[in-house]
């Protein structure tokens, strides 16, 4: 099955570009992604930015879908097993597959040089995240 690439059709890939080509090929960044999807923004990160083999990208992701009504109709071992397939080649990341409140919970503080927040949809869902990943910004990095 074909899915959306929401990373492609939304502001996001211009924020990308605009805002993280500062960090493009630097060493020993840290990047973290709440809600990996296909793993279209991952990819994204892993060619553009974290070009350097020393910075790495973490996804988060159950894999299992939400109540949005766009994801009533997608199969998400697909959608993991669709993800895994474009990740494949990179060894600088690490999956997993879990809740983010499971990965925020045991994060150290002010390890991340970026977060992005893309898993939970709802206004608490989204404030939890952003609440917990606060904590584990480091000073100066971006929280989007």
């Amino acid at each position: 099955m074909e899915y959306p690439n929401w990373f492609a059709t939304t502001e996001a890939r211009d924020n990308f570009r605009k805002y993280l080509a500062p960090y493009k090929g630097q060493k020993d960044l840290r990047f973290l992604q709440l809600g990996a999807y296909t793993g279209d923004a991952s990819v994204w990160l892993l060619d553009n930015i974290l070009t350097d083999p020393s910075s790495t990208l973490t996804d988060v992701d159950t894999w299992e879908g939400s109540d949005e009504t766009a994801h009533h109709q997608m199969d998400f071992t697909d959608v993991e097993k669709v993800y895994d397939e474009k990740v494949a080649a990179y060894d600088n990341l690490t999956k997993f597959k879990g809740t983010t409140l499971e990965w925020l919970k045991a994060a150290p503080f002010d390890y991340y040089d970026f977060i992005y927040i893309d898993a939970d949809h709802t206004a608490a869902g989204l404030l939890l995240d952003a609440e917990l990943s606060f904590l584990s910004v480091k000073p100066g990095g971006i929280l989007a």
